[in-house]
């Protein structure tokens, strides 16, 4: 229990923590939670909420999440509160939702801070407040909460609650990347890339978006295949741009898709292949994305890699044009 505090209080996800330990200790946190220890009702709740020694039940781990919250402890208050955000367990509740977090909140704990925060930012059982979200990222931020470091970045970056300011975003980004946060690592690489806030530098951008990419972010990802494919800030490897681009189109990354689409369609870094660009092109089509939908109404227009079909080329071109994609537009008049 103590080495599951620490790392709640040190930022960090106890779920490693309790998936190895649930097997053989589930029943002593049962005991100690049943004694009136806090800790040990929170144990209890997390194996009952993600099912990890026992069958999952979210009825129950909204009980002991609930004893233990009213005893006031800061991390079942926050649990308790996500769960009744999303109805798990329990009837979707807003304000008992807001009330619990802010409960955690005010005692001081990050994850608190940092979900009052986003309910701020949302306007999820509060009215929305850009300076409120503001200040409770901020709190949470200072406590080296990387994800709310993140938040107040993005915060300073859209000048949403506080005047725009690349640089203090940098500032916030760099300290959420130095702790390892893949997001901070993929934002502060944005900003190096483009001379925003910090001093442009090519270089700079592909080692950020390299470190979050290996962590398996699909954004960053695609930005380093871009950087890659280009020889900006690097060697030049199409095989390599290839490889990054599939990595994150296979997570569902929309761009990843498209991507993968225009190399296979142009033979770039792989062989050429039709069919292959049409699978990519349809995948990133069918999440709604206006360019793969055009891309494979231009597929269809031309019959690669599909049976030349006018109707279905005006079809994927309309699509697109229903959300205002001008080529989809002009093609569209010129099909007709």
């Amino acid at each position: 229990v103590a080495a599951c505090e620490a790392l709640v209080r040190q930022c960090q996800t106890t779920t490693p923590y309790v998936k190895d330990r649930a097997p053989y200790r589930f029943d002593a946190w049962r005991k100690a939670a049943e004694g009136g220890d806090l800790w040990g009702a929170f144990l209890v709740a997390k194996c009952y909420d993600e099912g990890l020694g026992v069958s999952r039940d979210e009825a129950a781990a909204v009980a002991w999440y609930r004893r233990a919250a009213e005893a006031g402890h800061p991390f079942s208050q926050v649990n308790l509160s996500r769960m009744l955000e999303d109805g798990r367990g329990a009837s979707r509740n807003l304000p008992e939702a807001v009330s619990w977090c802010r409960k955690a909140a005010e005692q001081g704990y990050w994850m608190g801070q940092r979900n009052l925060g986003i309910m701020y930012r949302e306007g999820q059982g509060v009215v929305r407040s850009d300076s409120e979200a503001v200040s409770w990222f901020r709190k949470a931020a200072v406590q080296g909460a990387a994800l709310a470091q993140v938040d107040l970045g993005l915060m300073y970056a859209g000048g949403r609650g506080v005047p725009k300011d690349m640089r203090e975003a940098a500032a916030w980004y760099r300290k959420a990347a130095e702790q390892g946060y893949a997001r901070g690592q993929w934002n502060l690489g944005l900003l190096c890339r483009d001379g925003l806030g910090v001093v442009q530098s090519d270089a700079e951008a592909v080692r950020w978006f390299r470190l979050a990419a290996a962590q398996g972010d699909p954004d960053a990802q695609v930005d380093l295949g871009w950087m890659v494919e280009r020889g900006r800030g690097t060697a030049k490897d199409l095989r390599e741009a290839v490889d990054w681009y599939r990595k994150a189109a296979l997570q569902g990354s929309v761009v990843g898709q498209k991507n993968m689409g225009v190399v296979c369609r142009e033979g770039l870094g792989v062989v050429q292949d039709d069919v292959e660009a049409v699978r990519w092109f349809r995948m990133a089509a069918d999440q709604g994305d206006s360019d793969g939908q055009l891309n494979l109404g231009w597929m269809y227009e031309r019959g690669r890699g599909v049976p030349q079909s006018r109707s279905e080329a005006i079809r994927w071109y309309q699509r697109a044009a229903d959300q205002g994609n001008e080529i989809a537009r002009n093609n569209l008049k010129i099909l007709r």
